[in-house]
């Protein structure tokens, strides 16, 4: 019995989920290639009457691969929205840090104008607070843009 390859018509179709590199492609049609011939060679060996029950069990085969690559294609759209919201929430925490530390500075200058009013008169009058401040905002933000 020879098997005649080109007379099969393969009904094994190559799943593709994400972007895949060329090495999984491959591998992915070489399985498929497998795949065919092996149903085309069961077809020959069985009687008529029990062909039709290879190609549903092809079916099942089919659509239980579809099954997992669909239920794989919604794990990684989860993952995605999963990814956002940490995003979303890493942004929120940033803004209530960086809220909270002004209200604590904003707090600790009010205590101070109370507190000592003399001295808090004198500091903003100098030049050294506000060429100090100067210095210290101009490091903070060179920081920020070289890391």
């Amino acid at each position: 019995m020879t098997f005649d390859y080109d007379s099969y018509k393969t009904t094994v179709t190559v799943i593709k989920t994400m972007a895949e590199n060329e090495a999984n492609q491959a591998n992915y049609e070489e399985l498929a290639g497998h795949i065919s011939i092996l149903g085309a060679k069961l077809k020959q060996a069985m009687p008529e009457t029990q062909s039709a029950r290879l190609e549903d069990l092809e079916d099942h085969y089919e659509r239980a691969l579809q099954m997992r690559v669909m239920h794989n294609n919604t794990l990684v759209e989860e993952l995605k929205e999963e990814r956002k919201k940490i995003e979303s929430l890493s942004s929120k925490i940033g803004r209530f840090k960086f809220m909270a530390a002004f209200g604590l500075v904003v707090t600790a200058c009010v205590v101070a104008v109370i507190l000592y009013p003399d001295k808090v008169e004198k500091l903003l009058v100098s030049t050294e607070l506000w060429t100090h401040l100067l210095l210290f905002i101009s490091a903070v933000y060179i920081t920020k843009r070289v890391l």
